[in-house]
Formats: structure tokens, C-alpha cells, sequence
């Protein structure tokens, strides 16, 4: 068994993770490689080459963890090592609706075949393709993503969410969107402050954007905001916070399998997993599915 660690080099659990994992490795006599990153794109190509291996474990926050998401699933998926995921970073969403697990009982969960299959979320525009392992969002959420990434490290985690989102609440303008929902012809036309789509519940250091969200149900949760403002957000936040639907007409719960945007009057901005991606202008299009292979999880 071969066992490829990739740790965020500058994760609050660096040391516990490498000693925890070494030790293992020493009892139950495994090779294990570890390769901490030193930048944007590390972990993703780390992860690209590991084909070798049989397991990849990322400790990091929702960012490392899309890396090396991205990393495996450019390999083919005969290639591709069983994934899991620690929570050691500053947002951690998607952990949220896991249980946190030693790295003894991820070797138990391996060795015994305990992994799952699970669909990323497969985003596509112009000839860019981008997987998600918990939530998209396009929208205010973007914007929000790219100041909190502007700030990481120098601020603490929660007040750099919240502080972000209130600078966006207070001037954010809804772009002219239509959608194309599943197989429906007809576009919906909309002018949407938030899109939040994926496999997740929590995106936004906590909020549960996607209450409806199923890791293994066969499409994706769609979660649509209309025009909100700072007031909304004080008083709706303990309701996102415990991962409820909030109840104003202007929000929207669904689950969708396929998604098409077309921007009609823009700019619309689009970030996967805390990560910015693109900022779409009037005439330009993205899609989401859920991806056509699977990615082994534990």
C-alpha cells in the first residue's frame, strides 16, 4: 500500500498530521510519501502525480482540497488513488458534513473497502473545465471569495468571511442571467445575488447555502438568492448557520442535473470551493453537471 500525503504548508495541523501519519505508517508497515505545498497549484499537481498510489490524503482547507480534486481527476480513473480530505484549513466547509477521522480509521475505512463513489461537480466554459468538491457559487459569492483570499493569513478566519460579506451586501448589483435548467428549453430569466450549486451543504466559513444538498444523490443542489442586502443577512444568518432553508420568496431550494448560464447583461463572477474562477461578461456562457466518472472517497 501506498499512501501520498499532501499538507498545505502552512496548515495550523502540519505537525500532527505528518506525526500522526508517520507513526502509522511505522506500525502497520505502509510507504507513505509526504509532499507539503508551497503555493497556488501545488497540491494539484502533486496530486496529477500520484497515479501510483493507492491512497491521497489532503489536509488543508476547501482550497488544497480542490487542488487535489482537479489533480485526480486528470487522471484516468483506472489511475485514480481512493481520496479523502482533513479538515485543516481556515474555512473547512465541506467538512462540515463529515465526521472528522484519525488517520488510523481512514487506513481501517481503506483496507476494508469502505470507500464511496461520489460525482464531483463539473464545471465548464469557453475551453476551461473545473471540478468542485463542495459548492460553486457565482455571484456575490465570487466576490466575496476573492476579497477573503486577498486577506487570508492576515486576519482571523471569521471575521475576514464576515467583514467581506457585509463589504459586498452593501454594493453588489445582480447581473441579467438566463438559466437552462435540465432538459427544459425554456431559459429562465432571472437576476440572481447568489448561485450556489454542488455536492455541499456549507460554503462562506459555515453558512448552510445548500440545505437540500446529498453527497450521493445523482444531481446537484441549486440554491438561488434574489437581491438581498446587509439587513437580510443579520437577519437570516443563525437560520444559515444551522444549515436551514430560509423562508423569503426571493430564495430558492432545488436539485438540478444540469445547469446552463447564459450572461445577458454582466459582469458575473464564478468561484468553486472558495477558489475564484472566472468573471463572465454579456454574451458568455458556463455549465454544471455532475462529472461522468467517479471519485473514490473516504
Amino acid at each position: 500500500m501506498k499512501v501520498c500525503l499532501i499538507i498545505h504548508g502552512r496548515s495550523h495541523l502540519k505537525s500532527l498530521t505528518e506525526s500522526s501519519w508517520s507513526n502509522l505508517a511505522k506500525s502497520k508497515v505502509f510507504e507513505l510519501h509526504i509532499q507539503l505545498t508551497e503555493g497556488m497549484g501545488h497540491a494539484e499537481g502533486l496530486a496529477q502525480a500520484a497515479s501510483d498510489y493507492d491512497l491521497v490524503v489532503s489536509c488543508g482547507g476547501d482550497g488544497t482540497h480542490h487542488e487535489v480534486v482537479n489533480g485526480l481527476m486528470k487522471l484516468p480513473p483506472s489511475k485514480r488513488p481512493t481520496f479523502t480530505p482533513i479538515g485543516g484549513g481556515s474555512g473547512n466547509d465541506f467538512m462540515r458534513i463529515r465526521r472528522p477521522l484519525l488517520a488510523s480509521e481512514i487506513y481501517a475505512a481503506f483496507t476494508s473497502g469502505q470507500a464511496s463513489n461520489i460525482r464531483v461537480l463539473d464545471i465548464q466554459w469557453k475551453d476551461h473545465q473545473r471540478y468542485a468538491l463542495n459548492i460553486s457559487t457565482a455571484g456575490i459569492g465570487a466576490e466575496i471569495a476573492q476579497l477573503v483570499n486577498r486577506r487570508k493569513f492576515k486576519i482571523p478566519p471569521a471575521v475576514n468571511y464576515y467583514t467581506a460579506i457585509l463589504h459586498w451586501l452593501a454594493r453588489y448589483r445582480a447581473p441579467h442571467v438566463n438559466m437552462h435548467i435540465d432538459d427544459s428549453s425554456a431559459a429562465l430569466e432571472a437576476k440572481p445575488f447568489l448561485l450556489a450549486l454542488g455536492n455541499g451543504k456549507y460554503a462562506g466559513n459555515g453558512l448552510g447555502l445548500c440545505p437540500q444538498a446529498d453527497l450521493t444523490h445523482a444531481g446537484f443542489a441549486l440554491t438561488n438568492i434574489g437581491n438581498v442586502g446587509v439587513l437580510d443577512f443579520l437577519r437570516y444568518q443563525s437560520t444559515l448557520q444551522r444549515c436551514q432553508e430560509v423562508k423569503d420568496p426571493r430564495v430558492s431550494y432545488q436539485r438540478a442535473e444540469q445547469l446552463t448560464i447564459v450572461v445577458m447583461q454582466g459582469p458575473f463572477s464564478i468561484e468553486a470551493d472558495g477558489e475564484y474562477l472566472v468573471t463572465l461578461e454579456a454574451g458568455e456562457r458556463i455549465s454544471y453537471k455532475k462529472s461522468s466518472d467517479a471519485l473514490q472517497l473516504i
